[in-house]
């Protein structure tokens, strides 16, 4: 059995992202995967905490390597949230740790097991939301190596499904721009 730890990042602990990479690889792991638990945005002061995550999702994007494999994956399915169930300590199943207001079920109070929710797809707009099914994205030449969080997009731009947060590409346009956040 292939076992791909995660390396969790927070607030808490973003400043010791080397020394904890250094741990990882001591288990010998071929590879491991970073994600991040975001400040839950409630409040505008919480922006200046999102806009930190983007600095240190910028520096370990650069880390990532787009291979032929991921472009096919990156194709099929979305690579951030593939897999992913959360179940927060009310029982709200939610597709990742931090997609807080899209409670799928309740496990307490639906009566419903996770191999039910696995069979009826209720994961499935969360698991094959590629970048074909957002409009701007759709006609980016880049779309299939983008590695973003479309959870943390979501949160931000109160429901919409849009353009990565981080985006610095105008596919319109076919430029680069310095801009590095987008409210």
């Amino acid at each position: 059995m292939h076992v791909v730890p995660i390396i969790y990042i927070s607030d808490k602990n973003y400043a010791d992202l080397e020394k904890i990479i250094e741990f990882v690889t001591c288990f010998k792991c071929s590879s491991y995967r970073i994600d991040f638990i975001y400040p839950k945005i409630d409040k505008p002061e919480k922006i200046a905490s999102i806009k930190n995550f983007m600095s240190i999702y910028n520096h370990i994007r650069k880390m990532l390597k787009i291979d032929y494999e991921l472009y096919l994956t990156n194709r099929r399915i979305n690579q951030c949230l593939f897999g992913k169930i959360a179940i927060t300590l009310n029982g709200d199943i939610i597709p990742c740790q931090n997609a807080r207001s899209q409670v799928i079920e309740n496990i307490f109070s639906d009566n419903i097991t996770l191999s039910e929710i696995l069979k009826k797809g209720l994961l499935d707009n969360f698991w094959y939301l590629t970048k074909d099914k957002i409009e701007i994205c759709r006609k980016c030449e880049y779309r299939y190596g983008c590695i973003d969080c479309p959870i943390l997009t979501h949160e931000f731009t109160e429901g919409t499904i849009s353009k990565n947060l981080f985006c610095a590409y105008s596919p319109l346009e076919g430029v680069w721009t310095n801009e590095k956040f987008y409210a």
